[in-house]
């Protein structure tokens, strides 16, 4: 059966061992994590590294982890050294990561649409990340983002069995401005990780599925004819962030759409 899992920060200002341990409690398979600037200054090995680690001191499971998705990555799609450099800097992550047990991976194109044309130079490093893949024996899942353009070139030239089809629900809805998955339709064959969330159409709101305009009818179709994958929330729960009571009522009703959605793919196969 598709285990349920949800990511680690899903709204509440708790510690991350207390979020990790609530979205346990409440009935979740898993977690996913997230490398995100830490200050001023991108999550380090030793910040991702201490996240594995507790998680695994205390019994939850991570589904995968999120790799940045900050504007360095654009410079990838750039002339110059920092290109090469970025891509040796995730490289080290996901090998570093695969070494404490992490399996799978979840990689954004680009940022925004602040990105330069697709190029061979650029096929090239990702090409170097999937091969990477390849020899550490894990999974990259390419995320639907700002630019359909640069998502479907990745998608369309990489040569490598370790790479997948990210399937982003809200984004496709906020960014592409589709109400049935366009992307889904095309890589659906690729498909190796989801974020299933909604929004209200024009921006990503990370809302509970069935909170927003989102065609989960639709959507949870075109997943029954995938390979099967997890069913993974990337939500943010709204208003206060430091409610307790709050977080537990949030996390039993995400579980409660979660296996909603699973129930209604599962139908359909």
């Amino acid at each position: 059966m598709r285990e349920l899992c949800i990511r680690a920060n899903y709204g509440y200002s708790g510690r991350y061992v207390e979020r990790i341990t609530l979205a346990k409690d409440a009935g979740f398979d898993s977690v996913f994590i997230s490398m995100r600037r830490a200050g001023k200054r991108l999550a380090t090995f030793d910040n991702i590294c201490q996240a594995i680690d507790l998680a695994k001191e205390n019994g939850v499971k991570l589904e995968f982890l999120h790799m940045p998705n900050l504007k360095e990555i654009n410079s990838i799609w750039q002339v110059g050294d920092m290109g090469d450099i970025y891509t040796d800097y995730l490289i080290g992550m996901i090998s570093h990561s695969r070494l404490l047990g992490v399996k799978k991976f979840c990689l954004h194109t680009c940022y925004k649409r602040e990105v330069d044309a697709p190029s061979e130079l650029a096929l090239r490093r990702f090409q170097r990340i999937a091969n990477a893949c390849e020899r550490f024996g894990c999974v990259l899942g390419i995320e639907n983002t700002e630019s359909r353009l640069h998502d479907e070139f990745v998608l369309d030239n990489l040569d490598s069995k370790a790479v997948g089809f990210c399937y982003d629900s809200g984004h496709e809805m906020a960014l592409y401005h589709a109400k049935c998955g366009s992307l889904l339709d095309k890589y659906g064959d690729k498909l190796v990780l989801v974020h299933l969330h909604d929004n209200m159409g024009e921006h990503d709101d990370h809302l509970l599925p069935f909170d927003g305009v989102l065609d989960w009818d639709k959507i949870t179709t075109k997943l029954a004819k995938c390979p099967d994958v997890n069913v993974v929330l990337e939500v943010k729960k709204q208003g206060d962030p430091d409610s307790l009571d709050e977080t537990k009522q949030y996390l039993a009703t995400a579980l409660d759409r979660a296996k909603k959605l699973r129930s209604m793919i599962e139908a359909k196969k």
